[in-house]
């Protein structure tokens, strides 16, 4: 059985905000509409679309659990085997992680995540996910650098709150670099349904942020999006290289 719980607002949207109205919590102005929208939208602290300095603040967070039991001639085996400091009880936590993400300028992204331990024993804090800038006036070209997942394959692509199967391929796990400080630049919407993606990232997967010590790993992506004239809700192709 898998449990996942994923709380945020996208950096660009909120929940039938009015686009010149300022709203967020600290603003005391909550999501228009249901109840459930209004829930929803308590992590949206701040948005103000003509504030020429802060557009959007937003506190995120990851939840996602899972559980497991088996038995057979050897003994019971399940989730409760795993270690102290990763679980609750008999319940494996997968991933416990608490950030914000931010736009300012219109044109530059703030995004952090970090992991925390569940058990709350000895310390709470256990490293960064991610934190990272990225620039972008147009679709077509934004520059990031920071600490960020490097997602290989279209398997990797696919956010851990979205991705169906309980866990990813193990051919995929193969290739996983982890989540490495780097930079990388990217663009969508070209010429009617090409995208890019150059990153390069240093290969040491730390606590938080690189030490520079594990040489260097290259992502490169060509990919092109066909989904208008396929009859699918999304079709695309996609040319990966990582070295």
């Amino acid at each position: 059985m898998l449990v996942g719980l994923s709380v945020g607002i996208p950096a660009c949207s909120s929940a039938k905000a009015d686009a010149a109205k300022t709203t967020g919590v600290l603003t005391g102005q909550l999501a228009e509409g249901t109840p459930r929208e209004k829930l929803w939208s308590v992590p949206l602290l701040y948005r103000n679309p003509a504030n020429p300095y802060l557009q959007e603040l937003t506190f995120q967070g990851q939840l996602q659990l899972q559980y497991a039991y088996g038995s057979d001639d050897a003994g019971q085996y399940g989730s409760g085997e795993m270690p102290d400091e990763n679980t609750w009880g008999n319940i494996d936590v997968r991933r416990f992680r608490l950030g914000m993400k931010a736009l300012m300028f219109n044109s530059l992204k703030f995004h952090s995540l970090l992991d925390l331990y569940p058990d709350f024993s000895t310390e709470v804090y256990k490293g960064i996910a991610e934190a990272y800038l990225a620039y972008s006036v147009r679709e077509a070209f934004t520059l990031g650098v920071g600490k960020t997942e490097v997602k290989f394959t279209r398997e990797m692509e696919i956010s851990s709150r979205e991705i169906l199967p309980f866990e990813r391929s193990q051919l995929v796990n193969l290739f996983y670099s982890g989540e490495l400080s780097g930079a990388w630049i990217s663009g969508k919407g070209i010429a009617g349904g090409w995208l890019y993606e150059l990153g390069s990232y240093s290969n040491d997967i730390t606590r938080e942020f690189t030490v520079f010590g594990g040489g260097t790993v290259v992502l490169s992506k060509v990919v092109y999006n066909y989904t208008h004239s396929s009859g699918f809700d999304f079709a695309q192709a996609e040319l990966h290289y990582q070295h």
